[in-house]
């Protein structure tokens, strides 16, 4: 085995791991990245990006639906085969082009899976990498429950890269996956059934948002089966049957699971380096060191409670790290108001202080509106529009948001400005924006 030696080795090619690996390249490292599946990550290959590209004929023929009548004649149809086409000519690339970029940094780059040794180096292709620094960056893998018949559960990998759309869908566990591919699904033409183990859908979300989203699907045509744990998928002859231990049954043709995602923590000889971890992930402290003083975590790998784990943070902790390892950083990592999105049809999004919490305190008045009839959802005859938000009473600011609609991931993305700025609505009321858009209501919401 041949010995290498590294200022930093990035475990982990996806979007924080090559970005951290080329700019310490770029200051003069010499740096090494293993990636043993896609060079990008899941966000581009598999995850956000290919998301959205399905869902821009998905919003477009659910805005037709709506304007049917008003504007709009006609009918109109997914084409999923030339959709997908369109998706893997975006994805299709990326992980090859990635690698690319990153050699032609300088970066040295390993396609394989590999593990530390007891040495404190990671052993891969028959190298021995030794570093100054190590960097973490595995990321996180779809979970499969384990129930008889589980070998026949799909994963949002499978579902983004359909050949076809089944006729009949059905997604397991209601969380982020679910909400969204149910409306990919569902518009595209299936039939679809969100199934979830008790009645509380996206507890991350408030319950009262979350209860207008189910309505606005189920007004869709997405069934969802709430109290309803699922103990076995058979395989008939041309159907998977899913059954329960109270009698529930039912026959679809593609099942999927979306009971979230686990990170990859196994297999990479954690424990001969002292690196702390639990079932969120690796544990750090406040600068994203782990339990061994020269390796660093970050991304979705981290174990986190309060901070979603999310491409964007990732990047956040990506840049954090690269002047942490630089010595250009003395203070602790501090994040700024993250947004969550759930992109389907319509959208929910969050961001800042959460609602439940906010009614548990008198320093908060949280506020409920009705939207829909405002100008920038009537003109495109949405069904339903609700935002609340979270007013911190003595400074007049709003300091939490949460929003329903087609629009939502536009107006979360102001919110986070108002709240990361500490604007007021005083403020907000003495400037000037373009009308009628979405900024030009922010006004209206103390």
């Amino acid at each position: 085995m041949m010995k290498k030696n590294f200022n930093t080795v990035v475990i982990g090619g996806g979007v924080a791991g090559s970005s951290a690996a080329a700019s310490l390249q770029n200051a003069g490292q010499k740096v090494a990245v293993i990636e043993n599946e896609f060079f990008g990550g899941t966000c581009p290959n598999r995850g956000c990006d290919p998301k959205k590209i399905l869902l821009g004929a998905i919003e477009t023929k659910r805005l037709v639906e709506q304007l049917r009548e008003t504007g709009i004649d006609g009918e109109t149809q997914i084409n999923w085969e030339n959709l997908m086409k369109k998706k893997r000519a975006y994805t299709g690339p990326i992980s090859a082009n990635t690698q690319k970029w990153l050699q032609s940094t300088g970066v040295e780059t390993y396609h394989s899976s590999g593990q530390f040794n007891d040495s404190g180096n990671f052993e891969v292709d028959g190298d021995e990498l030794e570093g100054d620094n190590f960097i973490i960056a595995t990321g996180l893998r779809p979970s499969i429950l384990p129930i008889k018949g589980n070998q026949y559960l799909e994963t949002s990998n499978e579902f983004l890269d359909l050949d076809n759309m089944p006729e009949r869908v059905a997604f397991i566990g209601a969380g982020y996956e679910a909400f969204e591919f149910a409306s990919i699904a569902r518009t595209a033409g299936a039939e679809v059934h969100i199934i979830h183990h008790n009645d509380k859908p996206l507890k991350a979300f408030d319950s009262d948002m979350v209860s207008e989203l189910v309505k606005s699907l189920q007004a869709q045509g997405v069934q969802f089966d709430f109290n309803v744990d699922i103990t076995e998928i058979e395989k008939s002859e041309d159907a998977f049957i899913l059954t329960d231990r109270n009698g529930y049954s039912l026959s679809v043709d593609r099942v999927f699971g979306t009971t979230g995602r686990i990170p990859n923590v196994e297999n990479i000889g954690l424990d001969k380096v002292n690196v702390d971890y639990d079932k969120r992930g690796i544990k750090v402290d406040d600068h994203l060191r782990t339990s061994n003083s020269t390796m660093f975590a970050l991304g979705d790998v981290i174990s986190r409670k309060s901070i979603p784990k999310l491409t964007p943070v990732a990047t956040f902790d990506s840049n954090y790290v690269v002047a942490e390892i630089l010595g250009k950083n003395t203070k602790a990592i501090d994040y700024p108001a993250i947004p969550s999105v759930i992109f389907g049809t319509p959208k929910l999004a969050k961001v800042g202080v959460d609602t439940a919490q906010a009614k548990e305190s008198d320093d908060y008045k949280v506020t409920k509106l009705d939207v829909t009839s405002w100008f920038s959802y009537m003109r495109l005859n949405e069904p339903k529009a609700v935002v609340k938000v979270v007013l911190e009473k003595e400074s007049h600011r709003i300091v939490g948001a949460e929003c329903m609609s087609g629009e939502a991931d536009q107006l979360i993305n102001y919110f986070t400005f108002i709240i990361d700025d500490k604007i007021t609505m005083d403020q907000i009321g003495k400037r000037v924006f373009a009308y009628p858009t979405i900024a030009s209501d922010l006004g209206y919401f103390g």
